[in-house]
C-alpha cells in the first residue's frame, strides 16, 4: 500500500557500482519482460562492447561454454532484481568481468533493472551510460526500464526525452513502452503530456492501443472532469464481440472494447457533474461488460495463478465500483443543472504538491491553484471555484507549510488523525464518516489518480472533514504538515522493502526510514500515537528496531515499564477505542481484500508508538 510513497536512499548501492539498467525478464536473449530498473552504479570494467570472451582457451568449445556461462548469469541477475537483492546482483555482475567475461546488453538491462526496482535512478541513469560508452546500444527495453525509473522518481520531463531518444535513434517504441509512459503521466496528474503522447504515438496509427493505454488517459480526463473529451476517445474505438476475431487481435484483458473501467470512469464523472441521464447510460454499458466476467485470455508471461489473481480481485473492484455510483444515483437528490454539492466541497479540500522542494509561498500557491483545474475544478460553479482556489491560497503560511485546521474549518480542540499512505481511499473515507461530527481526517497519498478516487468519494459521500494531501510523504510530512498536527497518525499496510533475514540486508528504499520516524513523531501532538499495521511481522519487528533508538521521539523506546509502555507487537488490528483513535471497526480496503483473496499470511499485527507527553522533549533529535 505505501508503495513508492516516500523515497529516502537505502542501504542497496552496492560498493563499486556506478550504473545499470534492466528489464525483467529480458535476459539471455529471453522474452521482451518487464520494464523494471533501478540503482546507483560504478562498475568495474565492462569497457569494451561484444559478445562473450571466454577468460582463456579459444575455438568454438570455449565461446559455446562462455555464452552459456553469461546467459546463466543474466537470468540471475534478472532474478535478483525482481527480488530487489541489488548487491547481489552487482556481485554477480563484477564476477563476469573478473572472469573476463564481457556483459551484453541483456546483463546491463537485467542490472539496470535492479537498481530500479530498488529506487536507485541515479545508478540506472550511470550504468546506461556506461554501457553505452562501452560500445553497446540500448535496445527497447533498456529504454523502457530507464523511462519507468524516470516515471518513478516523477520526473517526465527526463521520460519525456528518452522517448524523443529513441526516436532520433531509431530505437522501436511499443505499446509497453508508451504504457510505461502514460501510468507516469497517470501518477503526477500530467494529462497534456499524456494526450500529446496518446495522440503522437496512437491516434495517429504509429501503435494500436491497449486496454492500459486508453484506461490511463481515459482516467485523466474523467478525473479532471474533462469528461465530453474523454467520451470522444472512447467514440472512436472500434466495437468488437467476445467470440471470434483474427489471429491479430489483442487478448481480452487487453482488448480496450472489453473493458469496463472507462465507461465507469465516465458515469462517475457525469454522476459528479450532475447529469444523470448520461451518469446511467455509461454504468449501463459498463455493467453490460462486467456481466461476461473477468477475461480469460491473458498477455505476456509470469504466473498464471498470480495473473489471475490479479484479474479475478481487479473485476470484483469494478463490481463495487459500479454498485458503488449506482447507490449514489439512486439515493442522492437531483442537483439540477449543475454538479453535486459535495464536488465544491471537496474541491476545498484538495492539496498536491507536484514539486514538494517549491520553497515561494506565492509561486506554491499559483501551483496549488492549477493542481485544482487537474482535479476537476472546472466541473464546479464558478462561484464554488473561486471559494475553493481562495482557500487554497489562504491556508499557506509564509513558509508554505498548509494551516490545516483553517483549510477544514476545524476549532484547535477537534482532534485531527492522518492516514498516510492511503490508496484509493476506501479505509480512511469509512473513518471520516464514522468521525463526521467529532474529527477532522488528513489522507496522505502519493499518486495523482489515486488522490482524485479518495476526493471523489469523499464528494459521494459529501464529507466535510476530510482533506486530501498529494504528493511524497517523505518531503510534505515535514515541509508541508504544521507540527503537532495529529492525536493519530496510521500507517496500513505498507510495502516493506526487500529486507533480507539471512543477512540483514536492507535490498531497497522504503518509506519508514529512522529520519521520517522523527518527522511522524513530530507530526503527533505531545501524546499522540502512531500505529502501523501490516502482515509482515519481520518488517513490524525491524521497524520496532529502528524505533527503539529513537528515544526522544517515541515513549516506549526510552521506557522499560514492563505493564505496557514498552515496545511490543500487538497481535491482531487495533480495535475501537481511545488508544487506537478509531470510532469505526477497522474495515477493508483494496489491498485489505486484495491480501485477503491471495496471501499465505494469515496473521495481523500493529505496533504503537507514543510521542513523548512533555512539550518539546523530543527537540534532542
Amino acid at each position: 500500500k505505501g508503495k513508492g510513497s516516500g523515497r529516502g536512499r537505502g542501504g542497496a548501492s552496492a560498493g563499486s557500482v556506478a550504473s545499470a539498467g534492466g528489464g525483467g525478464g529480458s535476459v539471455g536473449g529471453g522474452q521482451d519482460g518487464g520494464a523494471d530498473a533501478g540503482g546507483s552504479s560504478g562498475i568495474r570494467g565492462g569497457s569494451r562492447a561484444g559478445t562473450a570472451v571466454g577468460a582463456s582457451g579459444s575455438g568454438r568449445q570455449a565461446k559455446e561454454a562462455a555464452k552459456r556461462r553469461l546467459m546463466e548469469a543474466n537470468k540471475r541477475i534478472a532474478a535478483c532484481g525482481q527480488k530487489k537483492r541489488l548487491k547481489e546482483a552487482i556481485d554477480l555482475f563484477e564476477e563476469l568481468i573478473a572472469e573476463g567475461l564481457r556483459p551484453t546488453v541483456h546483463t546491463y538491462t537485467a542490472l539496470m533493472n535492479a537498481y530500479v526496482r530498488n529506487g536507485d535512478h541515479a545508478g540506472a541513469r550511470g550504468l546506461f551510460n556506461q554501457m553505452q560508452a562501452a560500445g553497446l546500444g540500448p535496445n527497447t527495453v533498456t529504454f523502457t526500464t530507464l523511462l519507468k525509473s524516470c516515471c518513478a522518481k516523477v520526473d517526465l520531463t527526463e521520460a519525456a526525452e528518452l522517448l524523443v531518444t529513441m526516436r532520433e535513434k531509431g530505437v522501436e517504441i511499443n505499446v509497453r513502452t508508451i504504457n510505461t509512459f502514460l501510468r507516469g503521466c497517470l501518477c503526477v496528474g500530467d494529462i497534456d503530456r499524456a494526450l500529446d503522447t496518446f495522440h503522437s504515438f496512437v491516434a495517429e496509427g504509429a501503435l494500436r492501443a491497449d486496454a492500459p493505454a486508453f484506461e490511463a488517459v481515459v482516467r485523466l480526463l474523467a478525473g479532471a472532469l474533462r469528461t465530453r473529451e474523454a467520451e470522444a476517445l472512447l467514440a472512436g474505438l472500434e466495437v468488437r464481440s467476445r467470440g471470434g476475431g483474427s489471429s491479430e487481435e489483442l487478448p481480452p484483458n487487453l482488448d480496450p472494447t472489453l473493458n469496463p473501467c472507462p465507461q465507469l470512469l465516465l458515469a462517475e464523472s457525469w454522476a459528479m457533474l450532475g447529469n444523470r441521464k448520461r451518469a446511467r447510460q455509461s454504468l449501463e454499458r459498463a455493467e453490460e461488460l462486467l456481466k461476461g466476467g473477468p477475461p480469460t485470455g491473458h498477455a505476456g508471461a509470469g504466473s498464471l495463478e498470480s495473473v489471475d489473481l490479479f484479474i479475478t480481485h481487479r473485476w470484483q473492484e469494478l463490481q463495487r465500483d459500479a454498485e458503488s455510483v449506482a447507490h449514489f444515483l439512486d439515493t442522492s437528490a437531483p442537483s439540477g443543472s449543475g454538479p453535486v454539492p459535495g464536488l465544491a466541497k471537496s474541491m476545498g479540500r484538495f492539496v498536491y504538491f507536484r514539486d514538494p522542494g517549491l520553497g515561494d509561498a506565492a509561486r506554491l500557491a499559483e501551483v496549488l491553484e492549477s493542481e485544482l483545474d487537474r482535479a476537476g475544478l472546472r466541473g464546479c460553479r464558478p462561484r464554488a471555484a473561486a471559494r475553493a482556489m481562495g482557500a487554497v491560497r489562504a491556508s499557506l503560511s509564509g513558509r508554505g507549510r498548509l494551516r490545516v485546521r483553517s483549510l477544514m474549518g476545524v476549532a484547535a480542540a477537534v482532534p485531527v488523525k492522518v492516514e498516510i499512505c492511503s490508496g484509493a481511499g476506501d479505509w480512511v473515507v469509512e473513518q471520516a464518516k464514522a468521525d463526521a461530527d467529532r474529527a477532522a481526517w488528513v489522507a496522505l497519498e502519493l499518486r495523482h489518480d489515486r488522490c482524485i478516487q479518495i476526493s471523489r468519494k469523499a464528494a459521494r459521500a459529501d464529507l466535510s472533514n476530510l482533506l486530501v494531501v498529494g504528493g511524497d510523504a517523505s518531503h510534505i510530512v515535514p515541509r508541508r504538515l504544521p507540527k503537532a498536527l495529529a492525536t493519530h497518525v496510521y500507517v496500513n499496510f505498507p510495502e516493506p522493502p526487500a529486507w533480507h533475514e539471512a543477512s540483514g540486508e536492507v535490498g531497497a528504499t522504503h518509506l519508514l526510514t529512522k529520519r521520517f520516524l522523527r518527522s511522524l513523531s513530530r507530526l503527533l501532538v505531545p501524546g499522540g500515537a502512531l500505529i502501523i499495521v501490516s502482515d509482515n511481522r519481520s518488517y513490524l519487528t525491524s521497524l520496532m528496531e529502528t524505533a527503539g533508538g529513537l528515544p526522544a521521539a517515541f515513549r516506549e523506546a526510552a521506557s522499560t515499564d514492563e505493564g505496557g509502555g514498552r515496545l511490543r507487537l500487538e497481535p491482531g488490528l487495533p480495535g475501537v477505542g481511545e488508544d487506537s483513535g478509531l470510532s469505526a471497526p477497522f474495515g477493508e480496503s483494496y489491498f485489505h481484500r486484495l491480501w485477503a483473496m491471495g496471501s499465505k499470511k494469515q496473521k495481523r499485527f500493529h505496533l504503537r508508538l507514543t510521542r513523548p507527553p512533555r512539550e518539546g522533549s523530543n527537540t534532542a533529535e
